[in-house]
């Protein structure tokens, strides 16, 4: 499954690959690997890959996607995110997998301190973090529902605010 995660990065992207190597390493218990990637199509990017999760973040923003993403979050969410990561969980490990990114999500969020979103494969809001506060959407599906009971959250090491994140056009 493929989420997005959108963060304020107020550094490099390559200090922010380092970083998130960091933690995944530490999360996995030494069994990540990074690195620097040229795609055939000529993009760069970084990818971190675990047993669980894989995470890319593009070096290039050639044809600024990012300023569209970064409009849409602001004006449906009210954050403010410049940076977009990428994140696939593999299918036949999803439950580790999904325990491993929630902790991601709360390590990021704890030592980043500007605004974060996730989003699922549908680009429908899971998480975002403002002024400091983890929200958690409680407009969810049945599956999603199990992937956010209190034990799974506690991975955040973060407080949090159950929200529904509905957003009316």
């Amino acid at each position: 499954m493929d989420y997005e995660l959108f963060i304020k990065n107020n550094t490099e992207i390559q200090q922010l690959g380092q970083t998130l190597f960091a933690i995944m390493t530490d999360i996995t218990g030494n069994k990540a690997k990074f690195e620097r990637v040229q795609h055939k199509l000529g993009y760069q990017y970084i990818y971190i890959e675990s047993n669980y999760l894989s995470i890319d973040i593009d070096l290039n923003d050639e044809d600024d996607e990012m300023k569209e993403y970064q409009d849409i979050n602001f004006k449906y969410y009210k954050l403010d995110t410049d940076t977009k990561i990428n994140i696939q969980l593999y299918s036949q490990k999803f439950n580790e997998g999904w325990l491993k990114l929630i902790e991601l999500v709360g390590r990021i969020s704890n030592t980043n301190q500007g605004d974060l979103l996730l989003l699922d494969d549908r680009s429908f809001p899971l998480i975002k973090k403002r002024d400091g506060m983890i929200f958690i959407n409680t407009n969810l599906d049945d599956d999603q529902v199990n992937n956010f009971t209190g034990e799974k959250l506690k991975l955040l090491n973060h407080p949090y605010i159950k929200e529904n994140f509905t957003v009316i056009l």
